[in-house]
């Protein structure tokens, strides 16, 4: 039974203990909001914390170059990873299969506990996969025990004390997803760090949960100038242009909404204010509580675009001090100045150019509307609510006229 091997497994924190401490967090993804090339923006787990008998959903958010594809695979891992061996699991299927026949042995047992299989850590491909709860509660409860009294045992008195995995296994435990992402001529390793419940203890969270983008003009003196090209804006007045609480225009899932390149606008990510839950922060080391009073969550926002400028690529939401709204907005423009003869640089003069602003000597135009396929611009808004949960959405742009 998985189970049965799994509690064998226990006894794997002493034997790989040099692995566990050599192995931390890896640093968050840069925060490079221009995106030209493959590139893994975020991953999601869905739920976040798993419960005994669920399914996570594992989805990505990536991007790739025009004519090209991406292939997944993804992996997890019972032990956080380092981003100094790539994300690699300490321990090889391999290993494990070894040291469970060597504890059957001693159990009087060889031969009757059957082999992990080869893809034990393996999770298949595609750009979304499901995980489902390795074992019961009880069984990761007492895995994560084993490997915490291993670890302190061996680093009593030591500087890697505090790189325990966990500190307390009621709270759940910390497990690593791997994801490889290719493309023709490139690799993206990335990870996850999701949590399994031990138990009725272990503090639950969802994700946020990103529900649109939102786009106004910068600037009411630029009405004029886009209303004569952009229907969204024509369908607006001079009082709700003025207004900087009102104009916003929906963005689109199926379909890019029109802007002009050289003047800026503003965009904002639209979160379900539910998905701001209240939680129970741990007390700091050395305070005399064990937990802090509950609070709202802090919500990361981070805008990432295939194309153009971004004046903000982060915000922060804390509660009583802005708004959701306020947090995410920032603002777009794609750079345009008609004096330069060839404003992009592509080889095309910009009378002749179907996408002056942006580089494109091919002049791809897959829909024969005049506008080059290097126009349609891409725009990713990702939200961390800083307890493992995340959520993100894309969204494009068509530079229609500059």
């Amino acid at each position: 039974m998985l189970n049965e091997r799994l509690r064998v497994i226990c006894i794997l924190g002493a034997i790989s203990m040099g692995a566990i401490l050599s192995s931390g967090c890896g640093p968050d993804f840069a925060p490079y909001w221009r995106v030209k090339k493959l590139r893994v923006l975020a991953i999601q787990a869905d739920p976040v914390v798993l419960d005994g008998g669920e399914v996570a959903k594992l989805r990505a958010l990536a991007h790739h170059a025009p004519d090209d594809s991406i292939d997944y695979a993804w992996e997890w891992c019972p032990f956080r990873v380092s981003t100094s061996d790539n994300y690699e699991c300490p321990v090889t299927v391999e290993q494990l299969n070894a040291i469970i026949q060597q504890q059957a042995a001693k159990d009087g047992a060889e031969g009757s506990v059957p082999e992990l299989p080869p893809d034990f850590f393996s999770l298949g491909s595609g750009k979304e996969v499901d995980f489902a709860y390795p074992a019961t509660p009880e069984v990761i409860n007492g895995f994560c025990e084993a490997i915490l009294s291993a670890i302190t045992d061996a680093a009593e008195d030591s500087p890697f004390a505090d790189q325990l995995p966990v500190k307390n296994c009621e709270e759940g435990f910390d497990i690593s997803i791997r994801l490889v992402a290719t493309s023709s001529d490139d690799e993206i390793i990335s990870r996850k760090r999701m949590k399994l419940s031990t138990g009725p203890k272990t503090p639950k969270n969802l994700n946020p949960d990103v529900t649109g983008v939102e786009i106004k003009l910068a600037k009411p003196a630029h009405f004029d100038q886009a209303r004569a090209a952009l229907p969204w804006v024509d369908a607006l007045t001079q009082a709700e242009v003025d207004n900087p609480s009102a104009g916003w225009h929906p963005i689109a899932e199926d379909e890019p909404t029109p802007i002009l390149a050289g003047i800026p606008f503003l965009v904002r990510s639209v979160v379900d204010p539910a998905s701001v839950e209240i939680w129970t922060p741990p007390a700091p080391d050395g305070s005399d509580k064990t937990e802090l009073d509950p609070e709202p969550e802090v919500f990361i926002f981070r805008w990432f675009v295939s194309d153009g400028d971004v004046d903000q690529a982060s915000g922060l939401y804390v509660d009583d001090k802005n708004t959701l709204l306020d947090a995410s907005e920032t603002e777009f423009v794609v750079p345009y100045n008609a004096s330069q003869s060839d404003y992009d640089g592509d080889g095309v003069s910009n009378g002749a150019d179907n996408c002056a602003p942006l580089n494109n000597p091919d002049q791809r135009d897959s829909n024969g509307d005049g506008i080059g396929d290097a126009c349609d611009i891409y725009i990713w808004s990702v939200v961390r609510d800083g307890r493992l949960g995340q959520d993100f959405i894309e969204r494009q742009v068509r530079v229609v006229g500059w």
